[in-house]
């Protein structure tokens, strides 16, 4: 099973600037897709199962960050990188906003 350690961010998040942990996170997420992608090609052809699609793009990839923007919603309100008195930031929408900006499209 694929894991990403998002508490590293979490430490960090005290020293770096909000935008530089958004980006790390970005980055981080869209790696782990690709990474579990290729995990589960790789399985459906070790039993000989066919694979119509090799690559993940367009709709795949879409409900795959869906779906890790659903995961960390749930996740991130007790663990928050943004101080209350700081401001209003939600991570889930910097996460979506970053994965948007770094998408090759």
């Amino acid at each position: 099973m694929v894991q990403w350690p998002f508490w590293r961010f979490a430490r960090q998040s005290k020293q770096l600037p909000w935008d530089v942990v958004c980006q790390r996170i970005s980055v981080g997420l869209a790696a782990l897709r690709t990474r579990w992608f290729s995990e589960c090609v790789e399985t459906l052809d070790r039993n000989s199962i066919p694979v119509a699609n090799r690559v993940l793009a367009d709709t795949g990839e879409g409900a795959a960050i869906a779906f890790q923007l659903m995961v960390i919603s749930y996740f991130l309100p007790g663990r928050p990188y943004v101080p209350r008195a700081r401001g209003r930031i939600s991570p889930t929408t910097c996460t979506a906003k970053s994965a948007a900006q770094s998408s090759p499209t």
